[in-house]
């Protein structure tokens, strides 16, 4: 059985038993993040390896205290560019 590592979320991807290694050309769907992927196997090994649709989501979360750092810094410049220019 070959495994292959999720290009969208990097978790193992078990081809399942139907599938011939040896010569295989056609998409895969992640268990985990349901993203559609596009494979080649030849004799066992991969040849190609793309993400069709990738339906994973970001892991970017924006914490109220990022943002509120964020807005200071940007309140900070402008004040400090004021007082440069005597604006």
């Amino acid at each position: 059985m070959v495994e292959i590592g999720c290009l969208a979320c990097s978790k193992i991807i078990k081809l399942p038993q139907y599938i011939d290694t040896e010569k295989y050309d056609g998409q895969v769907v992640c268990e985990e993040c349901n993203s559609l992927l596009y494979i080649k196997l030849v004799k066992g090994k991969v040849e190609k390896f793309k993400i069709v649709e990738n339906k994973r989501k970001p892991d970017i979360k924006i914490t109220l205290g990022i943002l509120k750092s964020i807005v200071f810094r940007r309140s900070m410049h402008r004040f400090k560019m004021r007082v440069k220019y005597n604006l």
